[in-house]
């Protein structure tokens, strides 16, 4: 579970640390030097068998050329390596089928490509032990990056695998409302360079809200698909020359993740105001007069499956 706004109503993460204890998770939560919200990860593990996830990228935008009072914050992101941990369930997963079956009892573990932790990490859950969420306060308004650090498999007999993965790379990032109207090619140049970070470090999920680049595209103004938007044309648009250089093999491919049923989308497309889609976002008018949208939804997107390219 990926959050971009993870505080509590005291502005805290106490709420969180309960929910991790209840639900038996560990979490990261990451604090920005900017003003821009928290980024939290969480998903189910435990200390004793294993699990950690470590920070290997921090991003921390703001304004430039601007007086201290007046700056404001353009993106937050992070990047997490996450490990699930040893295998207790005395099964393991077949190499060629992906069937699990189970362990046999003579069987040695395969220590050689077990997940191992990262060398140094900006931050690890592995620090603390004792907590079910490690917090981390940055002090260093900057973007930061952890030494490169290729995927391993996993070894079959040792770790838990989910995706066919003992370990994912998930990529968190909020991008700031004000930023539409205020620094729009700023931000562009930002999220650019965010996701050039989640290539150069092999994420598998890219997660969080953009807010408007997440609903207005180059072409036109008043469009509402998020399918089409700035921040997917843009991804395009860098992967496209990634790949003009690349073998069909190597190519890095990304998958757009919704909710939304595709007849519902197609009714949205038409102007149906009555569709249940989450791309559709209706004008609203308000009292001067002025037609504006709601607030969009975040978008979360799936990407970078081709992980021999690298």
């Amino acid at each position: 579970m990926a959050l971009c706004e993870a505080s509590d109503d005291h502005g805290g993460i106490a709420a969180h640390q309960e929910l991790a204890k209840e639900n038996s998770m560990i979490g990261m939560v990451v604090n920005a030097e900017i003003t821009a919200p928290s980024i939290a990860l969480f998903f189910r593990g435990s200390h004793e068998v294993g699990t950690f996830i470590e920070l290997i990228v921090h991003h921390q935008s703001e304004t430039e050329n601007k007086a201290a009072k007046n700056r404001f914050w353009l993106l937050h992101g992070c990047i997490f390596r996450c490990a699930y941990g040893l295998v207790t369930s005395g099964e393991m997963v077949d190499p060629t089928s992906g069937i699990r079956t189970g362990k046999p009892e003579n069987m040695t573990p395969n220590m050689d490509t077990a997940v191992k932790p990262h060398p140094a990490p900006l931050a690890s859950t592995r620090d603390s032990p004792s907590v079910y969420v490690c917090e981390v306060d940055d002090g260093l308004c900057s973007v930061q990056n952890a030494d490169l650090l290729k995927p391993t498999t996993g070894a079959d007999t040792h770790d838990v695998h989910r995706l066919g993965l003992a370990g994912t790379r998930v990529a968190v990032f909020h991008i700031s409302s004000y930023a539409w109207n205020h620094r729009y090619s700023d931000c562009c140049e930002k999220w650019l360079h965010f996701v050039a970070a989640c290539v150069e470090h092999q994420a598998d999920f890219i997660a969080g809200d953009s807010n408007q680049f997440a609903q207005q595209n180059f072409k036109c103004d008043d469009h509402s698909d998020y399918r089409s938007c700035i921040m997917i044309d843009l991804i395009e648009r860098f992967l496209g020359h990634i790949n003009m250089h690349s073998s069909a093999l190597n190519r890095i491919s990304y998958k757009v993740v919704s909710s939304t049923q595709a007849d519902q989308y197609i009714r949205a497309m038409e102007g149906d105001l009555e569709a249940d889609c989450d791309s559709h976002q209706p004008l609203l008018r308000e009292a001067d007069g002025h037609l504006r949208r709601p607030r969009p939804p975040g978008i979360s997107f799936r990407g970078w499956r081709s992980r021999a390219c690298f």
